[in-house]
């Protein structure tokens, strides 16, 4: 554990026993500990005691996993087919059903470690849901449609607040701050805002109907850099410093590569940042030439070999799994292309495949 998680543990064990009621024990850990007192201490107890109950249920479902398993190799050891059920692949009915939507939404997304959904409607309302308590917890508003939404890293600095980030048709993209519920909008664009992802905790990039890519500060709002592109970038899809683009009309995807600078002192180097943006680290073409990328992911750099994977959906109904290793640098400092090349093939599907995301193991495809 580095020191910046473990101030944030402390911190968290603090705020959730002084909301105990046990002050004299919060008092001893914060002395012996050396956190400071947060301004966010309730929001702290809170995250932490969510974590805590979300350990819990994803240790239980772990359990139930496994002996599915035991019981499905005990039939096939004894000659009986397996049942045809995917493990752990969520069946009917649902468990929740989020309402009050007056329009379709658009985009939702879970948080990768709190019981949290967030949801964003044509009718210009983003909902954030307890799942815990099954209600919406907080109901924000832009002045459109809002096309996406996103949860960011958590704040470094005192490790309670969330960040949510959303675009939306009006023209602007907005973080939120889970603190109090304030946004920094991301101003600049000419036209709908179709997408928004972080690519580090300290940058966000927006995808505009301009034909704009923007990297943005997300802690300060400020624009660092837009790039223009030959059509206008419908999808985006980000893990950690990677980002992979798609944009309408184009049989390719389009990948760029940014500076992790997490342990920044604050000034940030905007200029090496901005260069990322003009310069795709990689071009992934569909195999079948002339067919439209239609959804994308990524999955984070892998340790071993240095590099990353992209499932890039074409038009062709195929997903093709790309892995992509970082170029090595020159003598002036100036990086080489990347090497890529397709590991996998999905096919079978009847028609597009519009959307696809990673299991967390990086194994598999949704």
């Amino acid at each position: 554990m580095d020191p910046s998680e473990r101030v944030k543990l402390y911190s968290s064990l603090v705020a959730y026993f002084a909301s105990q009621g046990l002050p004299e024990t919060a008092e001893a850990l914060r002395r012996e500990s050396g956190v400071e007192s947060s301004a966010g201490a309730s929001e702290a107890a809170q995250n932490f005691e969510r974590k805590w109950t979300s350990i819990l249920r994803l240790e239980r479902r772990v359990l139930e996993l496994e002996k599915e398993v035991d019981e499905v190799t005990t039939r096939g050891t004894k000659g009986h087919r397996p049942p045809s059920k995917v493990l752990s692949v969520p069946r009917g009915p649902a468990a929740l059903t989020l309402k009050g939507f007056r329009s379709a939404v658009l985009s939702v997304a879970a948080h990768p470690s709190l019981p949290l959904i967030a949801a964003g409607s044509e009718d210009g309302t983003l909902k954030v849901v307890d799942l815990d308590r099954r209600h919406t917890s907080e109901t924000l508003t832009h002045l459109d449609a809002v096309n996406d939404v996103q949860w960011g890293p958590e704040n470094p600095g005192d490790g309670s607040a969330l960040s949510l980030a959303s675009a939306s048709a009006d023209g602007t993209a907005r973080i939120w701050n889970s603190a109090d519920w304030k946004a920094r909008t991301l101003k600049g664009h000419s036209d709908a805002v179709v997408s928004v992802r972080f690519v580090s905790k300290r940058y966000a990039v927006t995808a505009c109907k301009d034909s704009h890519l923007r990297l943005f500060d997300a802690d300060t709002g400020r624009l660092v850099r837009a790039s223009l592109l030959a059509a206008w970038p419908r999808c985006l899809s980000s893990a950690q410093t990677t980002l992979a683009v798609a944009c309408t009309g184009m049989d390719f995807a389009l990948v760029y590569r940014f500076n992790n600078d997490d342990d920044d002192d604050g000034g940030g180097d905007y200029a090496a940042e901005g260069r990322s943006l003009t310069r795709p680290t990689a071009e992934l073409p569909s195999p079948t030439r002339g067919h439209q990328v239609q959804a994308l992911a990524v999955f984070h750099k892998d340790d071993k070999d240095d590099s990353f994977r992209v499932a890039v959906a074409s038009r062709d109904n195929n997903v093709y799994v790309w892995k992509v290793n970082d170029g090595d640098d020159d003598d002036d400092g100036d990086q080489a292309p990347a090497r890529r090349m397709i590991v996998a093939t999905l096919a079978g599907h009847a028609a597009w495949v519009r959307s696809i995301a990673w299991y967390p193991d990086g194994k598999r495809l949704v």
